[in-house]
């Protein structure tokens, strides 16, 4: 039978096919049927190899398809070399340890559906050690293996020794479908009543897996009292190197995806994630890089580890003793999302993030820290909940009580499409944007969209971006005030992009800035009258802008603020506004904080409940809060009590609704899926929620239907009016600023270690003209040197510098070409 047609003769067409081995030893067959030759099939023929190949474990269907069970009291110890078909049961008091050998597991997709994977049931423990490896069969290409299952008692705590424990040390896991599975297994329905199990691994390494470690429902209350999950991941390696093996994996348009998550987080409290690093190093899509943490409903810590055993002074780790965490490649690196804004608190510090196409997206949660981070974006981006290939550093939609400090976000500059930080529908709380460094964007740094005029965006250095900050809808009246070294704005701006742009639909605001150079926005579209000249100097970027993170979050703040605005406004008789707005403003924030202490405290260790629900009942914004934490805590009476008022406050019912939602069906026992499938009225009603943006609602209706449903809704970057929009840079045509660029390539400013200064090399040959300037923190001029037409090296005199933070710019020919920071320190 011929497998291409024969032309002209429409009969001989029929029944034509290919046959093709694929690379794991199967065939593929293709082709049409007899009678219709516009009928096709395709048949799958898998290879034969793991289930003909020889095993020194079998668990064919004569052993009911179990290879070896480690009973109660019973200690195995695996050190050399094994292959195994079938699963391989640690029961409760049994203990299996793989000491330093190689286990290779059948592929249960190619071996008869025999599941060939480690089950450990509550109370098993399985221990991983002295660099073990446990992959496929090394004789049968293709092929992936079913994972550790780690069973769990959802009703006991991790203390009680009735959950099961997988330790790894400094050992391997690839080629798993799910390399660590926190339930009854990948190819069942999620086994809610097997959760709780610990997961302890330290120096290993999750190696081309399709999900790494995956954590389901599970809540550890010990003597009345939730506590954080025992689990902890620390100084691990996750790596994807190519794509997964197991065919049945592809994305809509045929492409094999590396990784889908590395760490899956689902309805669980405080597991530590700590110097670990992800890198998603195969090239496919951007769309289909995964996930290097995807979290639902779940607190969790993302930080540094440190390997010190002394505590130094003020708390931090000492330097050298620090390992910190780095993700990369992926799609987007951390995406954690909530239906109830009050479920878990989650904190990410000291990472690292480089080549993801959004490095980090928050969705839905209250109160999260996000500080001391590094981001290096690419030049484009895409996710499917995102409407265009932009990239991002740090996208928030619908959260409030956070704090974003610390942070420094670089761009991929020319010709990128790429946003530092985007804020959407947040800000019902009063909250900053503080002391963050932006570099090199090619769009926005900083963009604010739908916000609820109550977010401030203070004390950040802008340098070399197209646009500082882009305020298409939302942002607080008074960007700073004039009263005091604080109070003004505080931001540094770049000197050759926008620094301010704003639509015209944004509500009229002031900035009020220091009276220096280096704090003045100019190029702007706000009125003359809104940028207000404070007339204030400051000593240093320090005294305007204090490092305010580890501290100030007690309650001497908000009594001290409180007694401050007392004592301020029984002395007027007749209120400045301005002067009132800024004491409120202050205090809200005061108030903001120590909330965020008390809610971080009392949700972490239990231990502030009734001063957290004191401040909570401040104000409506608060009490919205109030109703998400008495949920959490099943106090669904007092829950309801603050519902009743709030579902008549404007923007808060559709809020209300779906915290009333999450309460019936927890008290049902139904979970989300079966709920939104049984009620389609219900699940109409989530849809409209969430499908209108402008509802602060929406959020958390979007993140239940996603993990209930799968859907996905599109989260958009707004673009500012035509007219002011900047499109990326295109590098064939000249502009000023590839100019720029090209100039700024003609100096360099770098320190001089042989001198203890520093030195200015410059080429200004060809008729040019430069000017070099070096301020203090004030925006005085220091230093000044005008070079003419040639090349050379100018020596900047250290001595003749204080101890403190100095900008220099470079012009050339009239425009400026380069400002940064010198820091000098004796």
């Amino acid at each position: 039978i011929p497998s291409k047609p024969f032309p002209g003769n429409i009969k001989r067409a029929e029944c034509l096919y290919q046959i093709t081995q694929t690379q794991d030893g199967g065939y593929v067959i293709s082709g049409n049927t007899s009678h219709n030759f516009d009928d096709n099939y395709l048949v799958k023929l898998k290879s034969d190899c793991s289930s003909s190949a020889y095993y020194t474990y079998n668990g064919f269907w004569w052993n009911n398809y179990v290879a070896l069970k480690v009973e109660n009291n019973q200690t195995i110890t695996w050190n050399t070399d094994q292959s195994v078909i079938g699963k391989v049961i640690i029961e409760a008091g049994g203990k299996l340890i793989i000491d330093g050998a190689k286990i290779e597991f059948a592929d249960s997709q190619k071996s008869q559906h025999v599941l060939s994977k480690i089950v450990v049931e509550p109370g098993g423990i399985l221990e991983i050690k002295n660099n073990a490896i446990l992959t496929v069969l090394g004789e049968c290409p293709g092929t992936m293996w079913d994972g550790i299952e780690l069973h769990g008692t959802p009703g006991a705590s991790q203390y009680s020794g009735q959950q099961g424990i997988a330790r790894i040390e400094n050992s391997t896991i690839e080629h798993a479908r799910i390399a660590i599975d926190g339930t009854s297994g990948w190819v069942t329905n999620v086994g809610w009543a097997n959760t709780g199990g610990i997961v302890r691994a330290s120096g290993a390494i999750f190696k081309d897996n399709l999900e790494g470690i995956k954590f389901y429902y599970y809540r550890n209350i010990h003597n009345g009292r939730e506590n954080d999950n025992a689990s902890y991941i620390i100084n691990c390696d996750f790596i994807c190197n190519g794509p997964v093996r197991d065919p049945q994996y592809l994305n809509s348009i045929g492409q094999v995806r590396g990784v889908l998550s590395f760490i899956n987080l689902s309805i669980v409290k405080g597991v530590r994630i700590l110097g670990n690093r992800f890198k998603n190093e195969h090239q496919n899509s951007i769309v289909d890089r995964g996930f290097a943490v995807l979290s639902y409903a779940s607190g969790f810590y993302f930080n540094e580890y440190c390997t010190s055993t002394t505590i130094s002074q003020g708390g931090g780790c000492p330097v050298g003793f620090e390992i910190k965490p780095e993700i990369s490649g992926m799609t987007v690196g951390i995406f954690a999302h909530s239906p109830n804004p009050a479920m878990h608190p989650i904190s990410i510090y000291n990472t690292f993030f480089e080549k993801n196409s959004h490095a980090v997206l928050i969705g839905g949660i209250n109160n999260f820290k996000f500080a001391y981070n590094e981001l290096h974006l690419p030049r484009y981006g895409f996710f499917s909940l995102f409407n265009s290939f932009q990239s991002s550093g740090l996208s928030v939609y619908s959260s409030n009580g956070y704090k974003i400090e610390e942070n420094k976000f670089f761009g991929f500059g020319n010709n990128g499409d790429d946003h530092g930080i985007v804020l959407d529908n947040c800000g019902l709380l009063t909250d900053r944007i503080y002391n963050n460094e932006f570099t090199n964007f090619s769009r926005n740094a900083s963009q604010m969209q739908l916000n609820n005029e109550k977010l401030q965006v203070k004390c950040n250095d802008y340098l070399t971006n197209y646009r500082d900050i882009a305020v298409t809808s939302g942002l607080f009246p008074d960007q700073g005030f004039c009263f005091d070294v604080k109070s003004p704005a505080g931001n540094t701006f770049s000197f050759m992009g926008h620094d301010i742009r704003k639509n015209s639909v944004v509500p009229l605001f002031e900035y009020n800035h220091h009276s220096d150079a280096i704090t003045t926005p100019i190029d702007h579209d706000l009125d003359p009258g809104d940028v207000n000249n404070c007339l204030i100097l400051y000593g240093s970027k320090e005294d305007a802008c204090p490092y305010t993170y580890r501290g100030g979050d007690g309650t001497e703040m908000i009594i001290q603020y409180e007694e401050a605005v007392a004592r301020h406004l029984n002395a007027i008789a007749e209120g400045i506004e301005e002067e009132i707005d800024y004491f409120q403003s202050e205090k809200k924030l005061a108030l903001n904080h120590v909330v965020n202490h008390y809610y971080h405290d009392t949700l972490d260790y239990a231990s502030s409940y009734d001063s957290l629900i004191v401040y909570l009942n401040k104000d409506v914004d608060h009490e919205a809060m109030l109703m998400s934490v008495y949920a959490r805590e099943r106090n669904y009476d007092d829950a309801r009590n603050i519902a009743d008022i709030l579902i008549d406050k404007e923007g808060y019912q559709s809020f209300t609704e779906i915290q009333l939602l999450l309460m019936a069906m927890d008290e049902n026992g139904n979970n989300s899926t079966d709920s939104l499938t049984a009620d389609v009225g219900l699940a109409n009603q989530l849809f409209s929620i969430a499908e209108n943006r402008e509802d602060f609602g929406s959020a958390h209706a979007r993140a239940l239907l996603n993990a209930a449903l799968g859907y996905e809704y599109p989260i958009v970057i707004e673009e500012l009016e035509e007219g002011l929009q900047a499109e990326p840079f295109n590098e064939d045509i000249t502009t000023i600023e590839t100019e720029i660029e090209k100039k700024a390539n003609l100096i360099k400013v770098y320190p001089n270690p042989s001198t203890g200064n520093f030195n200015l090399e410059y080429d200004l040959t060809g008729d040019k003209t430069g000017l070099f300037k070096v301020y203090n923190s004030l925006g005085h001029i220091v230093l000044e040197k005008a070079l003419y037409d040639s090349k050379g090296i100018v020596q900047i005199q250290i001595p003749d510098l204080s101890s403190s933070i100095y900008f220099y710019s470079f012009e050339i020919d009239g425009i400026p070409v380069k400002r940064q920071k010198l820091i000098i320190l004796k």
